[in-house]
């Protein structure tokens, strides 16, 4: 009994480790977004708290994409792919019954409904792959890092006019997944 309750105390942790990660990509998200808007204190928080994940992401998304050089498009799409997948694992991690396996290893159930069909996933996350989870997350924490999408605008003729501004340091540490 022992071992299976240390067992699942190491299981809870590595899901934890991945959810702690994921916040903090979360938080990066939250960070370019409180700059676009340039929002201060409340209001930035406000914001932060209350857009849901994908909202979020995809206001971050659209603007990083308008406002990119064209040279830069490529990079930055491959970045919030690998948001994307993120988010896909965090969805599992977060919506699964999980328990400890052997080797180190967590398994995840879920049952969704997709396509009229009702289906079950049943993963089976390796200890290597947990880290490599991780790795993966903080490269990517590093490359939203680097991106610095700014929207501003003038009033012309008594109408705003929107000016597009991207400061942005190439991607020399970020490394796409895959």
């Amino acid at each position: 009994a022992q071992m299976a309750c240390n067992q699942l105390s190491l299981a809870c942790q590595k899901v934890g480790r991945f959810l702690h990660d994921f916040a903090s990509l979360e938080k990066e998200i939250d960070e370019r977004i409180v700059d676009i808007l340039q929002l201060k204190d409340d209001a930035a928080q406000v914001v932060a708290n209350s857009v849901d994940f994908f909202r979020k992401l995809n206001i971050l998304r659209t603007i990083a994409q308008a406002t990119a050089p064209e040279n830069e498009k490529k990079s930055v799409e491959k970045l919030f792919s690998a948001i994307a997948e993120h988010n896909n694992n965090r969805v599992l991690m977060a919506h699964s019954v999980f328990e400890p396996a052997a080797d180190e290893s967590v398994q995840f159930r879920r049952t969704i409904a997709k396509d009229g069909k009702v289906k079950v996933q049943d993963p089976l996350w390796s200890k290597n792959d947990f880290e490599e989870a991780s790795a993966q997350l903080k490269k990517t924490c590093d490359g939203l890092a680097q991106l610095r999408p700014t929207l501003t605008y003038k009033v012309v003729d008594g109408r705003p006019e929107l000016v597009n501004h991207y400061l942005f340091t190439p991607f020399s540490t970020w490394v796409p997944t895959g």
